[in-house]
């Protein structure tokens, strides 16, 4: 049951689905979360932009196959990451 919660649990949440599975999907989140599709693009872009100031050797990709969001990343030097 979705249901619903402050912005900042919710991007602490993908963020760490995103941590543990490397991965998240869009019906993953609406599932547990009340919030529109426009919504979810929103948390993403925030995290990418969070990614990109203090994480810049990581990215969140979309993948159409599959629908999914991954985390990837950008250098083989991530001993600051996460």
């Amino acid at each position: 049951m979705s249901k619903k919660l402050p912005k900042t649990l919710v991007a602490l949440y993908m963020m760490e689905i995103f941590e543990q599975d490397g991965h998240l999907q869009k019906e993953q989140i609406m599932a547990k979360v009340d919030m529109s599709e426009i919504s979810f693009k929103r948390y993403i872009a925030s995290i990418r932009h969070y990614l990109e100031e203090f994480h810049p050797t990581w990215a969140i990709q979309y993948k159409k196959h599959g629908n999914i969001y991954l985390l990837k990343k950008h250098d083989s030097d991530l001993s600051a990451a996460f």
